[in-house]
């Protein structure tokens, strides 16, 4: 059995040990000590990272595992069996995820006293953590208000700075505990409590009072396979999110020429005059298009069989489709228009030439129906083919 430090000292960031053994496993090394400070992966907390130094070697944690007792520590190279080390854990790896477990802890007792939530799953994340719960009314997400509740009742609980005490009872003691959820093995049982509001089984490390966990904040509530998931974030996570936030809405209050709390209405009239300015550029487009149909239609060649129309339009031009659709109302027109690199080639219904052949012959590539086709000129004699073909068909 490995001593477990974390459980004697949550706060510990160095220790001494003593290699029992090290053996290889693929491109690495399973290291265990007989003592250590490095918590093992486990009940949706991930595993410390660190270093572990001996003589003048200083060799990298990047896994802990735990079965039967025992922790094994992952590293990069061999440690002989016997060797006195020294070690260290990463500090605010640890830190983070105790705000973290101790925040998820307090949020899902609110949630079951709030709402009669049953927490089912927790993630700790490297950016965002959750939780799956399982709501009695079968429920996949809390409405705003219902989140405004939970995180005021949470954070109101947090800022008390009630102690958290972590402890083993006795099985007698168990019984009298009053636990939020029952525990999930038979023995070595752990309880962790924040103040009286919050009592759980867990192996996981916490700070020992709930101010150290600073302020919770949920992000979304979402389905997930049958439960409610809530994806939050805790300690110096949530005060670097509100930190980027007010950067961000500060960014977008002096671009918007208002203040913080003026956001949302200053958005909305935004959107309102986008609609509008929408509104106002398609009508704007269709008189565009209009006029440019009428002055296409007065200059189109004249043929036996039908008027032509082949022009090259500016490159910002944005309503191509919509003009060659309009010309081909003319019954007995046909129409090549080109937009940079763009084409859009149409007839009336008098004509019977087929628009695809035309790009084809064009040297252009696209497609469509007889009556209209669209595409792309592959270089700057493509208008010119397709003029020439069609001339030929209605010559």
């Amino acid at each position: 059995m490995t001593e477990k430090l974390y459980y004697k000292d949550v706060y510990i960031k160095n220790f001494t040990a003593t290699v029992i053994s090290c053996e290889k496993e693929g491109n690495s090394y399973t290291v265990v000590l007989d003592r250590t400070a490095f918590y093992p992966t486990g009940g949706g907390q991930p595993h410390d990272t660190g270093y572990i130094y001996y003589g003048d070697k200083k060799i990298e944690v990047t896994d802990v595992n735990e079965k039967d007792g025992i922790i094994y520590h992952t590293t990069n190279e061999p440690i002989p069996k016997g060797e006195n080390i020294s070690a260290e854990i990463d500090w605010d790896r640890r830190f983070d995820h105790m705000q973290q477990h101790a925040g998820e802890h307090m949020m899902a007792g609110c949630i079951y006293n709030l709402f009669g939530g049953v927490t089912q799953g927790l993630h700790l994340g490297k950016e965002v953590s959750t939780i799956d719960v399982l709501m009695p009314d079968g429920r996949m997400r809390l409405n705003d208000d219902e989140i405004y509740k939970l995180e005021t009742l949470l954070n109101d609980r947090i800022q008390t700075d009630a102690p958290i005490r972590c402890f083993f009872p006795s099985n007698e003691e168990l019984k009298t505990l009053p636990l939020r959820k029952p525990p999930t093995v038979d023995e070595n049982i752990r309880v962790v409590a924040a103040g009286d509001f919050e009592m759980v089984p867990c192996a996981g490390t916490h700070p020992t009072t709930t101010g150290q966990v600073g302020l919770v904040k949920v992000l979304s509530t979402t389905p997930s396979k049958g439960f409610m998931r809530v994806s939050f974030i805790a300690g110096k996570r949530a005060v670097k999110y509100f930190m980027d936030l007010y950067i961000s809405s500060s960014e977008a209050a002096v671009k918007l020429s208002c203040g913080h709390e003026a956001l949302p209405k200053a958005v909305d009239k935004l959107q309102q005059d986008i609609k509008n300015l929408k509104e106002e550029l398609v009508i704007y487009q269709k008189k565009e298009v209009n006029f440019l149909a009428d002055k296409l239609l007065n200059s189109a060649e004249v043929l036996p069989h039908g008027r032509l129309i082949a022009e090259k339009l500016p490159d910002e031009f944005t309503s191509l489709k919509q003009l060659a659709i309009l010309l081909a109302e003319n019954d007995d027109v046909v129409a090549l228009l080109q937009c940079g690199k763009n084409i859009a080639f149409s007839r009336g219904k008098d004509i019977d030439i087929s628009m695809p052949e035309i790009i084809k012959q064009s040297g252009g590539k696209g497609g469509g129906s007889p009556d209209f086709a669209q595409g792309v000129a592959i270089d700057d004699e493509c208008i010119k083919n397709a003029e020439n073909a069609a001339r030929k068909l209605l010559g």
